[in-house]
């Protein structure tokens, strides 16, 4: 036999074919990584961009998942270190943005608030007194969405918190301060519910605020 018969008789027999490289999976797992990471990095941005691009993300992780679990069956599944790879960097870049300065979604928001002296311009400050000093918390900026189930209207806005106490318990923040903040949560229509935050970047953070 021939050294190209050789070479091609791996390929052409039985199983063998499955250790062709599965360019397919390479495919999916950048649109994947792409749309879920871009997703975060352009929230600020480019905020268009990152709500199309979010549920497209949420979309190939769930198919992401469901093929990993098909591959458990296949005898040479060569597509499951490349999905398994993607969905633990999805899970890493969330973990990181939950311990750092705000990870990808931070680093968007550092380059889309430069120069911070500028967007702080832009922001609706209170003042307050808490223990005899003067303190300010702020407004800077509000992006509308739809939370899903149930229907209604949330919006992700943007606070500056010099004294951090957006992340205190609730039995920690001062009287002086809910005050300052529960003019932020004032809009026409009444009191907007405080669900949650994050930092983003320093001394700004991510707040959940919806009816």
């Amino acid at each position: 036999m021939s050294s190209d018969q050789e070479q091609l008789a791996p390929a052409t027999s039985g199983g063998e074919i499955f250790r062709r490289p599965p360019w397919l999976t390479y495919i999916f797992a950048a649109i994947t990584l792409l749309s879920s990471l871009g997703a975060r990095f352009l929230t600020f941005l480019w905020p268009v961009a990152s709500q199309w691009l979010a549920p497209v993300g949420v979309v190939c992780t769930i198919i992401a998942m469901f093929w990993l679990f098909v591959c458990i069956f296949q005898s040479k599944p060569r597509s499951a270190p490349v999905l398994l790879a993607t969905l633990v960097i999805i899970q890493v870049v969330g973990m990181i943005e939950t311990r750092t300065n705000g990870g990808l979604i931070g680093f968007g928001f550092r380059i889309h608030a430069a120069p911070v002296e500028q967007y702080l311009a832009t922001c609706r400050m209170f003042d307050f007194t808490e223990g005899g000093e003067k303190h300010v918390v702020g407004e800077c900026e509000s992006q509308a969405y739809e939370p899903g189930f149930p229907p209604g209207l949330a919006y992700l806005t943007v606070i500056y918190d010099p004294t951090g106490n957006l992340l205190k318990p609730a039995s920690e923040r001062s009287p002086e301060w809910e005050r300052a903040f529960d003019k932020i949560r004032e809009n026409d229509v009444g009191i907007l519910r405080f669900q949650g935050a994050r930092r983003l970047s320093n001394d700004f953070y991510l707040a959940d605020l919806s009816y």
